[in-house]
């Protein structure tokens, strides 16, 4: 009984400084009436989301070029031509006594090789003319004229 009464005492105290009603009455009336500066039933904003795959940035992978039309190449419109060769990136080189290997843009090259580069959303055809000790000579797109990447310096 001493339990029961303490229990009730700390309710009660609970109650009081959570200011809610100790009676039913008193409950009731408090439900009846909506609080001040509280929203009873406001509507839930719908999200709208507009996107027109025709061109633009895709908001989700913004750095993505899918996205662009097909003549819009931008920057890869010289290189396609040849006449640059700025995003073709020069990453090793590897000899030894027999073999000389290149690798530009994460494909590997001996000398005298030709593959396909992939460059942003295009590739592009190269050829390894000469491997020296830290450049390349190559051709991009059937070219006349070589072009030479150099290693990066640290």
């Amino acid at each position: 009984m001493k339990t029961s009464l303490g229990c009730a005492a700390l309710v009660a105290a609970v109650a009081w400084l959570c200011g809610l009603p100790l009676d039913r009455a008193a409950a009731a009336e408090a439900q009846a009436e909506p609080r001040a500066g509280v929203a009873t039933n406001a509507p839930i904003p719908l999200s709208v989301f507009v996107s027109e795959p025709s061109g633009g940035k895709d908001p989700f992978f913004p750095l993505s070029r899918r996205r662009l039309n097909p003549g819009d190449a931008g920057p890869l419109s010289t290189q396609a031509s040849g006449a640059g060769t700025s995003l073709l990136t020069l990453k090793g080189i590897s000899m030894n006594r027999q073999l000389k290997l290149a690798l530009i843009n994460n494909v590997t090259f001996a000398e005298g090789e030709k593959a396909s580069v992939r460059v942003g959303n295009q590739s592009v055809s190269v050829k390894c003319v000469e491997i020296r000790k830290d450049s390349v000579l190559l051709t991009v797109d059937g070219g006349s004229t070589p072009v030479e990447l150099r290693l990066r310096q640290p």
